[in-house]
């Protein structure tokens, strides 16, 4: 899978005015509002996309975002939102969600924005990306949002399928994809099957996804704090997802002796 399906291409929408960093509370609740209005254009579960993994990571990665399958799926959104509500979104989740947990910084989020709505051929990632934040940052607001989440997320997920079919330069891609789906997890699973009526296997594996998330960082020898403050920064968000996974499930914590929170 080497393209994005013309189905579910992003969309090209007029330019969003700049991602500021204002201290003003945005009024969610208009925001929810519109998400839910134009994030919505479903697909019957015969148009989603069916992938196949090319390596063991891949396979663990998208079997624990959507555990149950996507041949499970009955609905999910066919585009990104419309850029200038996504603009809007982003700047909440930059006042609310990055300060606590800054694994993707804001130019990095600024260029995947310009990338995923661009004509690229190698926008799945950034398309991935871009959608996942959304929906954790519309679910962290409003669970009740939910159903409208989990169709962006899904989405979200088969552009990731997409993109891990392919080769890429940078080696904290995974990583970076296995974090961003465990802070949606963290939102989605507490008491979400009892709002939507979403069955279990189809929301996400907080506890899978944050043991991979670790299990990475520690591959990769991000705990030595020896990198990039990108690298250092992946790292201490996984340390924290798999902390709180712990403490949520009742299991010892995953972290290999010697490591920790910088």
């Amino acid at each position: 899978m080497s393209h994005l399906p013309k189905d579910i291409k992003p969309v090209t929408c007029k330019e969003a005015p700049p991602i500021e960093s204002a201290s003003a509370e945005l009024d969610m609740t208009d925001l929810i509002k519109s998400i839910a209005k134009v994030s919505l254009s479903a697909t019957t579960k015969e148009d989603n996309i069916l992938f196949q993994p090319h390596d063991i990571l891949t396979t663990l990665i998208l079997s624990a975002s959507v555990p149950g399958g996507f041949s499970q799926i009955t609905a999910c959104s066919s585009s990104l939102p419309p850029r200038e509500i996504v603009g809007n979104v982003l700047q909440a989740y930059l006042q609310r969600l990055q300060p606590a947990r800054p694994f993707v910084s804001r130019p990095a989020l600024l260029a995947h924005m310009d990338n995923a709505y661009s004509d690229a051929q190698d926008s799945a990632y950034s398309v991935f990306l871009i959608g996942t934040i959304v929906a954790t940052t519309v679910v962290s607001v409003s669970l009740a949002s939910s159903s409208s989440a989990l169709q962006l997320y899904y989405f979200s997920v088969q552009q990731l399928a997409v993109a891990l079919g392919g080769k890429a330069s940078d080696h904290l891609r995974e990583l970076e994809a296995v974090v961003a789906l465990a802070c949606f997890a963290k939102y989605i699973v507490v008491d979400a099957h009892a709002i939507t009526s979403i069955s279990q296997p189809l929301l996400p594996d907080f506890w899978h996804l944050t043991g991979l998330g670790i299990r990475i960082a520690v591959d990769r020898g991000l705990h030595h704090f020896t990198g990039t403050i990108r690298e250092k920064e992946l790292f201490n968000a996984a340390s924290a997802l798999e902390v709180e996974a712990a403490r949520q499930f009742h299991l010892p914590i995953g972290l290999p002796e010697g490591t920790g929170l910088d």
